[in-house]
């Protein structure tokens, strides 16, 4: 077959779509070529393109209208063109895929798995109206959207005793008395707690798929503990925002909107995020009071709570240590945003709420 049948009438924007045409089934042949993908269908696109190519060529020169080096040249520009273009789709499209991803973590705030919360460092004063003391947060630290459900916990201890055979025989994985996938857990001790948490934090190290999965966002570096009693009240007290007895006022009424209590839970736990939040720069935190009171890592003190920077009071195992926020058989007195309580072993009251730091 003569060239001449291959091209009729060929146009200067018809030679600009062939070159473009030829561009494009090369990019395709080179990319199947990096892969190492050899088959019949590749050494068939193969010699399509080299016969498109010779074919093309010669028309071109046969009619003095380019030679086959100005046409290669113009080819590697489209080249460009079209690597250009792809890269920049590529890019909305990772962006697209982020905006989703966040759209699909803030719809799914249900304790199935653990969303952070970003919380900047700054300094407030906790207390009573009449015993203010200042705080200086220094780092900033993410701070769980919700309590820890039961569901998470038991995928922690699960895939920690399966990893590490032998090591965590005497974690419970279903410890709580009131019992619901996503209620809170509770009936567990400090001390238990402080054993999950290692277990966690070796799966974290591991960059082990089931914590990616659980903890959106959580990659190796990162340590989860509990938040101290400062960093727990800065929260509630939504950075210093806040000096009210709860994050949303004064009202003991509107209590019930935030928090289940001995007035509305039918003496039992709830699953979380069923409640208002507190709302902090944009981002939700579900049940701060009620449900479950919540540990910290602070030893228990009667004396007003100290100040200064980043304020906490370590101490050995089996201390008394503050617990926060109020349980779900306490009145609204017990979780204004100051109120601190204390606990040395486990009960169907307390649970906790993560938080983690970044290198």
């Amino acid at each position: 077959m003569r060239c001449d049948a291959l091209f009729p009438e060929i146009s200067q924007s018809n030679i600009e779509q062939n070159i473009e045409g030829l561009a494009r089934l090369r990019l395709k042949l080179d990319l199947a070529v990096g892969e190492g993908r050899v088959t019949s269908v590749n050494r068939a696109l193969e010699y399509d393109y080299a016969n498109k190519e010779h074919q093309f060529v010669q028309y071109l020169e046969a009619h003095s209208l380019m030679t086959r080096q100005q046409m290669l040249e113009k080819m590697r520009a489209y080249v460009e063109i079209i690597q250009a273009k792809q890269t920049h789709m590529d890019t909305d499209e990772e962006q697209r895929r982020e905006l989703r991803q966040t759209q699909f973590e803030k719809a799914t705030v249900n304790g199935e798995r653990i969303i952070f919360q970003n919380i900047r460092p700054g300094s407030f004063l906790r207390g009573r109206a009449n015993e203010r003391i200042p705080v200086t947060i220094t780092k900033g630290f993410g701070i769980a959207a919700t309590l820890t459900t039961q569901e998470v916990w038991k995928a922690i201890a699960l895939r920690a005793k399966n990893q590490f055979p032998g090591e965590y025989v005497r974690m419970m994985d279903e410890p709580s008395y009131f019992k619901g996938r996503l209620n809170p857990v509770e009936a567990v001790s400090y001390e238990d707690i402080q054993n999950w948490l290692e277990a966690a934090n070796r799966l974290i190290a591991a960059g082990d798929p089931i914590v990616r999965q659980l903890m959106p966002g959580v990659t190796k570096g990162m340590r989860l503990r509990l938040p101290t009693d400062a960093e727990w009240e800065f929260v509630a007290r939504a950075r210093g925002a806040a000096m009210t007895d709860y994050f949303y006022g004064d009202s003991e009424l509107e209590i019930e909107e935030y928090a289940w209590t001995m007035f509305n839970s039918g003496k039992t736990t709830h699953p979380v995020a069923e409640k208002k939040p507190l709302e902090l720069d944009g981002q939700l935190i579900y049940d701060l009071y009620g449900n479950v009171r919540q540990w910290t890592s602070d030893v228990y003190s009667p004396e007003t709570p100290i100040g200064g920077i980043d304020p906490q009071i370590p101490g050995p195992p089996k201390s008394n240590r503050v617990t926060r926020g109020g349980h779900w058989d306490e009145s609204a007195t017990s979780m204004r945003s100051f109120s601190r309580h204390c606990s040395s072993t486990l009960d169907r009251f307390t649970g906790f709420r993560l938080v983690i730091d970044s290198n």
